[in-house]
């Protein structure tokens, strides 16, 4: 399938399925979000892996620096778990992860992959998350760095005007705020993975 791509008014790509899968690898710095989980944690990264085609899935780490009960500090840790294709619509990736540990394993999330874009070679995504039983639908803008030029954010802007859904989904919760990154060590003492072994 050809690698090439054309870019819209707001900088985001049009993408083959299988390109779209081969850009979202790596890891992307969450920039701004409205989840909850975000306003209370802090330094988070999500990590995508290959994709494999024989299991539909990829792996998917969250990485973060989570803040612990009754003012204890902070902890760096990981979620662990994969991310199974369901379909692409209207050029968006849809998933449904599921986490790999003991009690994750039991908790699903559909989320959409909606856009990877370029400005000026600072490449930018945005992904939406459904409602769970534990969360609240919303919203995160990646970047491959911590922070993100304010031309990209005005073509991720412009990308959300002109998606109702986006639109919707971005100003809940208060709507988007920064989220903070402030460069403690993934690999102090306190790191710890929260995961059992699963095969892919």
């Amino acid at each position: 399938m050809s690698s090439s791509s054309s870019k819209n008014s707001s900088g985001a790509e049009s993408l083959t399925r299988d390109d779209f899968l081969k850009r979202m690898r790596g890891s992307w710095y969450v920039v701004q979000s409205n989840l909850a989980l975000w306003k209370k944690d802090k330094n988070p990264v999500i990590t995508y892996g290959k994709f494999k085609e024989k299991t539909g899935r990829l792996r998917d780490t969250v990485s973060r620096t989570h803040k612990l009960p009754c003012c204890c500090g902070w902890k760096d840790d990981q979620i662990l778990g994969y991310d199974t294709f369901q379909c692409m619509e209207n050029g968006k990736l849809k998933f449904q992860w599921r986490g790999t540990g003991c009690i994750d394993f039991f908790i699903t999330s559909d989320w959409t992959f909606h856009a990877i874009g370029n400005t000026n070679g600072e490449e930018w995504a945005v992904t939406t998350f459904e409602k769970t039983l534990f969360t609240t639908a919303g919203a995160d803008y990646y970047g491959r760095a911590p922070t993100l030029s304010a031309a990209a954010l005005n073509d991720i802007n412009n990308l959300v005007m002109n998606d109702k859904e986006l639109a919707r989904i971005t100003s809940m919760n208060g709507g988007m705020f920064n989220c903070i990154h402030d460069n403690l060590p993934a690999n102090n003492n306190n790191s710890v993975a929260i995961n059992v072994k699963t095969k892919y």
